[in-house]
């Protein structure tokens, strides 16, 4: 058996460092949201938070339109841009994101009336929101490079610092102190402007030595551009929808049962991207190895979030009333619903993030164009009243279109139908072992039902029936330990 060479020692080092410095701050900013949210419920109402997370789904729909793929091409291909380019990339996402505030404040009343939402507070949040993308812009293109080489200690630090500053410095003192929707506003801000600063250290280029970038580069951008448009409109449109078909109540059942399953849940998926899609383009065309890091990737986001979304169908309404609190438990139907979504669209985290590294996008981009079409006609014909009847909907239309993704991603990284079976397989069984877990400790209460699970998902990625994932548990295992 040859050795790896030097290189491929390096690049395998540095990957188990990343990932386990993303997973550690992923795990983190999990419990802390987790307890921020059951902070935050208990001091504000169902309404308040619907009110902003519809003008927030709004605010992060219209903010892609400024991103112009930036992040994408710059995680993609990093330094080797060059210093001009990076730099008239930073200029033209921090101009844009200024023309998307403006636009804002101009159409917030239209947008609000059209949604039913308060005539007054609302285009006021709006507007506030529409600075965010704006703040967001100064350090995108300094969090981008960070990626790209692979820097997730830094990038936990940002991430962590943004959280614990925004959230829990001035979110939940403004809400105790009765500031009601504004004092999420006003987190939603300082996390963002603590996140730019932080990730600002890395410097953004110098305004006199910006370039237009060239024809090609404008056209990767574009298609990534696409990409994330579509991915935020089939995503961040539904709270705003659901404020239109069943409310400001319901959207604030949706807004929390989504912070409880969709979001940690995505945080844990994208922890595993954001390392992987850079190491992918860092392959240089080894097809083994990009085909081993997909399918060890795929396994380990099946079977975390099966075992998470097993979690919240078997204690769904416990965990529900345990994090936000008695007055939130008609969150629990939605909750548990929208958890099947995360497992879905975990998959389809690893599926497109391959798809995308291997020059796929225009795929890609038809399979969430489906998504967005099929869901928007089957919303407005079935119109849900409540946030559970919402997301059965979403569910419904999104699992053949990840069907369809796996099948792509299978296809373009020259994968057999064998090979994928042995990791979805290893997945399912991992999955049964937590929740036959799960079910045995039901009776112990929420909290243990959480260690417990806890518990039986590292055993099951330990010891995990797809070897290739439990030797890269070990190694990750052994990476956290050795992080300086």
């Amino acid at each position: 058996m040859t050795k790896p060479s030097l290189d491929a020692a390096a690049m395998a080092g540095r990957l188990r460092r990343a990932f386990a410095a993303s997973h550690f701050s992923t795990a983190a900013g999990a419990v802390l949201q987790m307890a921020f949210a059951a902070a935050l419920a208990r001091l504000l109402g169902q309404s308040e938070y619907g009110l902003f997370a519809a003008a927030a789904g709004a605010m992060r729909l219209m903010s892609y339109l400024a991103d112009f793929g930036i992040v994408t091409l710059t995680t993609r291909r990093g330094r080797t841009l060059g210093d001009r380019t990076l730099a008239g990339l930073f200029a033209g996402g921090l101009a844009g994101s200024l023309v998307l505030a403006a636009a804002i404040w101009m159409l917030a009343p239209i947008l609000c009336a059209w949604a039913g939402a308060d005539p007054v507070k609302g285009p006021a949040i709006l507007r506030a929101l529409g600075f965010a993308p704006a703040i967001a812009a100064l350090g995108q293109v300094a969090t981008a490079l960070l990626r790209h080489d692979l820097r997730f200690d830094a990038l936990a630090a940002q991430s962590l610092g943004a959280l614990i500053g925004g959230q829990g410095l001035v979110a939940i003192p403004l809400a105790w102190m009765g500031a009601g929707a504004w004092s999420l506003v006003a987190g939603t801000l300082a996390q963002t402007a603590i996140g730019a600063t932080i990730a600002l250290r890395a410097g953004p280029h110098p305004w006199r030595e910006a370039r237009v970038p060239d024809a090609a580069i404008r056209s990767e951008a574009a298609w990534f551009w696409a990409l994330r448009i579509l991915d935020s409109a089939g995503f961040h449109a539904l709270a705003p929808l659901a404020l239109v078909f069943a409310g400001a109540a319901q959207t604030g059942l949706w807004d929390r049962a989504m912070a409880l399953s969709i979001v940690p849940m995505e945080l844990l998926a994208i922890a595993s991207a954001q390392v992987l899609f850079p190491a992918y383009a860092q392959a240089k065309g080894d097809a083994e190895t990009v085909r081993r890091r997909w399918l060890t990737g795929l396994a380990a986001i099946l079977t975390i979030h099966g075992a998470i979304a097993c979690l919240a169908i078997i204690e769904g309404a416990a965990l529900v009333t345990l994090v936000l609190g008695s007055a939130w438990a008609e969150a629990a139907a939605c909750f548990s619903v929208l958890a099947v979504w995360g497992l879905l669209r975990g998959a389809g985290v690893a599926n497109g993030g391959v798809s995308e590294a291997q020059g796929a996008l225009g795929v890609r981009a038809l399979l969430q164009g489906l998504f967005l079409a099929i869901g928007a006609a089957a919303l407005f014909v079935l119109r849900p009243e409540t946030a559970a009847e919402m997301a059965l909907v979403v569910v419904a239309v999104d699992a053949p279109l990840q069907i369809a993704g796996l099948i792509i991603a299978a296809r373009v990284t020259g994968t057999s139908a064998r090979e994928v079976a042995s990791a979805i397989i290893g997945a399912a069984a991992a999955i049964g072992f937590v929740a036959a877990i799960i079910v045995a400790g039901r009776h112990a209460g929420a909290w243990m039902g959480v260690l417990v699970a806890g518990i039986g998902i590292f055993a099951a990625l330990r010891f995990h029936p797809y070897l290739p994932l439990r030797t890269a548990t070990r190694d990750a295992v052994a990476a956290m330990f050795a992080i300086r």
